[in-house]
């Protein structure tokens, strides 16, 4: 994970992070690790799915799916299949974990490889 930005939102300073995501096969991947008072957030997630299947984001414990929620549907691909969500700046329009939670993302069917712009605020 790599920081690349902080910017300030209502008062409160925002660290924004590309998380590159690379993966052999069906599984879960880390966005953003969960401390304390701070939430999560999507910003933007960008890549392929290598065979028919679908990809899915969770808020949970650990970043493998502990005690996980879902904070998006499934999203369904076709082998190769790619998915853009752009880049979005707004906090308020963006997935977000419940306070101290991780992000994971969960591949099905085979490995999602791309890159997310996640970010860590206290509000």
């Amino acid at each position: 994970m790599a920081d690349y930005g902080k910017v300030r939102y209502y008062g409160h300073l925002v660290t924004f992070t590309t998380v590159q995501i690379t993966q052999a096969g069906a599984a879960y991947k880390l966005l953003h690790t969960g401390v304390t008072g701070t939430f999560g957030r999507l910003h933007a997630l960008i890549g392929t799915l290598e065979a028919a299947g679908s990809i899915q984001i969770w808020s949970d414990d650990d970043g493998a799916g502990t005690n996980k929620a879902a904070l998006t549907g499934l999203i369904s691909m076709d082998a190769n299949g790619g998915l853009v969500i752009p880049f979005n700046p707004d906090p308020r329009g963006c997935v977000t974990t419940v306070s101290g939670k991780f992000m994971s993302l969960q591949s099905v069917g085979d490995g999602f490889n791309g890159y997310a712009v996640v970010s860590s605020c206290a509000v």
